[in-house]
């Protein structure tokens, strides 16, 4: 029995390690409309977004928006191929609520999102919209 913990604790904490990490994404409004994004709200998530990954927790913050520059974090939890983001603060305002799930796949510098669910707010759509580049 302690050997299938063990194992399954270390496949766990790789499987987490592999998205730990910086990552680049330019995201237009194209993309997030194909995601099911309303087309003025595309037009607001557009721009060069950063997203970092690491001990639990998740930021992403946007560059060149058109309204502003969103900033949100938040709790991560990876188990497997699927990882869950909870939402902590978005813009400065605090929040205590499920932003989505994912499934995730990396090759290279290249990582992937996917929906798993329903995804509760507009930086789950970014996330999934096109490929992410790890730049650290």
């Amino acid at each position: 029995m302690s050997v299938l913990v063990v194992a399954t604790l270390v496949v766990a904490l790789h499987t987490a390690a592999g998205l730990n990490g910086t990552y680049r994404a330019t995201v237009t409004a194209a993309p997030l409309r194909a995601t099911g994004v309303p087309a003025q709200e595309a037009s607001f998530d557009a721009g060069a977004w950063t997203l970092v990954l690491g001990n639990g927790r998740w930021r992403m913050r946007q560059a060149h928006g058109v309204v502003g520059n969103a900033v949100a974090v938040g709790d991560l939890q990876v188990k497997g191929n699927r990882a869950l983001f909870t939402l902590r603060k978005i813009d400065g305002l605090p929040h205590h609520e499920f932003a989505g799930a994912v499934t995730w796949q990396g090759a290279g510098s290249k990582l992937r999102f996917k929906r798993a669910g329903v995804a509760w707010i507009y930086e789950m759509f970014v996330l999934v919209a096109q490929p992410w580049t790890r730049a650290g």
